[in-house]
């Protein structure tokens, strides 16, 4: 994304600022994906999470 930012976009700071969220969001998955206590913290489509849904885009901006 940033390439096509560089190269297709006339680099915006609005598409970096993305790319960056994507690249974090990819490495906050992959630390947190099979970690229980942060499952626990957001549920599944079985069991209920602790926090709730209007604060789970928060919870995940924290982990990021």
């Amino acid at each position: 994304m940033r390439y096509l930012n560089r190269v297709a976009m006339g680099e915006q700071r609005f598409a970096w600022e993305v790319a960056d969220m994507m690249m974090r969001l990819g490495r906050v998955f992959e630390d947190h994906y099979d970690n229980k206590d942060t499952n626990a913290q957001f549920g599944s489509g079985y069991d209920k999470g602790e926090i709730d849904k209007e604060d789970a885009a928060l919870a995940l901006f924290a982990l990021m």
